[in-house]
């Protein structure tokens, strides 16, 4: 089974455009010009009955790679 890991900066709790999320990647695991990450959007009803998008970004790195966070 896939095991997944949500990158995050205990001093930053969101983000507003893609690219934040990006620099993330290159800051924490060596994210590169070569590599690539998906997006994915998935639509989450909130109780007033509006509907939000709720934006990933996926990335596998190569290799056995672990995540700290700072």
């Amino acid at each position: 089974m896939r095991q997944h890991e949500r990158l995050a900066e205990k001093v930053r709790n969101s983000r507003r455009t893609i690219a934040d999320a990006l620099m993330v990647l290159y800051d924490k695991v060596d994210f590169a010009e070569k590599d690539r990450a998906e997006i994915s959007i998935g639509l989450l009803k909130l109780p007033s009955a509006e509907v939000v998008g709720v934006v990933q970004i996926i990335f596998e790195p190569p290799g056995d790679f672990t995540w700290s966070p700072a």
